[in-house]
This record gives C-alpha cells, structure tokens and sequence, in this order.
C-alpha cells in the first residue's frame, strides 16, 4: 500500500484510538495531524472561546503532504482535508451518536458551550460534508461507530480499506436528524449542565 488513510470525525468520536490500532494492524506508521502541526510550527493561532489551536490549513496541507511522499500513513486528524487526494487512499469519517458524544465531551470536562458546539457539528455532519467538500464521494466513506467495540470498529475499517462493502459506508448512510430533533437535543445536553450554568 502507497497511500495514506485518513480517520477524522467530532472530537470524542474515537479517532485517536481507533487510527493507533489500524495502524498497528496495518503495520504502517500513525500520525496525528496536531502534534505534527505543532512539532512542523504550523499552529498560526489560538482560539480561546473554542480552547484550540488554529491552522492554516492550505500550508499545513502542502507540509505535511511533503512529509508523507510516497510513505504511507494512517493519520489522525479533526481536520479532513490535509493531504492532496493523490496521496489518500481513503478518507473514513467516524460518527458518533450525539448524545453519546455529549456525555463523553461533558466526561472530559468539556464546558457547556464547547460540548453543545461539538454536538451540533456532529449532528449536521460537518466532518463528512468537509471531507465531501475537498475529496468527493469516491474517495470518503463514513463508519458510524456507536455500540461498536474497538476491535469491532478496527475490523470494518479495514474491511472499508480493502474495498469491500463500500456501499453500506457511502456517504450519507448515517443521518442523526432521522432520530433526534435539534431542539430537543440541545435542551437535554442543557440538562446536563443546569448546575453549572447556575453558577
């Protein structure tokens, strides 16, 4: 394989882990998109009301698409669209049940209003329509991961990475505003914080 395989998504979807284990069952190396950016000087910002770094991404792309050459990664990264789609294999954007991914935010000490934002971006899909925006369909599929263990998840990436049942993961196939009204979504992940929204 000459091609890198990118795993983004929401924060809290589970990218980190997931891309470390692919990675070692594809016995190519990880990258994580951040610390490369931090290491490379890239970082051009803070954001404090968001509490992250700021990239330009048209550099960080050029970079770290320098960087990778005809090497092979599994990189992790928030942001999709970080490399040029000559060097991808493929671009899997993990999803996650948005209230699951409130109370794994709210688990990380996440404030209000950076849980519900993150929710809000994973309920519209942001990260697949980033990733559609820059790749197009052919090369992005998405994995909804809720209920599914590590190994389960890492056993249909891969089955993803070989070509098969590209169909079932095609873009579109999960659609949180099916299941979950937006208001009421954003009422209950309010609840979760009513005592510190009281302070």
């Amino acid at each position: 394989m000459s091609l890198s395989i990118i795993i983004t998504g929401t924060p809290g979807v589970g990218k980190t882990t997931l891309a470390k284990l692919l990675s070692k069952k594809l016995g190519i190396p990880y990258l994580d998109f951040a610390r490369f950016a931090l290491n490379m000087g890239l970082i051009t910002g803070y954001d404090a009301k968001r509490a992250s770094y700021e990239v330009d991404v048209t550099v960080a792309r050029e970079v770290l698409s320098r960087h990778v050459g005809s090497q092979p990664y599994v990189i992790d990264s928030l942001i999709p669209d970080v490399l040029f789609p000559h060097l991808v294999k493929v671009v899997i954007v993990l999803r996650l049940d948005p209230w699951e991914l409130a109370l794994r935010l709210k688990a990380r000490g996440w404030h209000f209003y950076k849980v519900r934002e993150n929710v809000e971006a994973e309920l519209l899909g942001v990260s697949l329509e980033e990733a559609l925006g820059f790749y197009g369909d052919k090369l992005v599929r998405e994995l909804n991961v809720t209920g599914l263990s590590v190994e389960a998840a890492v056993e249909i990436l891969l089955t993803i990475i070989r070509g098969e049942a590209l169909e079932r993961y095609a873009p579109g196939s999960v659609n949180w505003l099916s299941i979950y009204d937006p208001i009421r979504l954003s009422k209950r992940i309010s609840s979760l914080f009513d005592d510190d929204l009281r302070v």
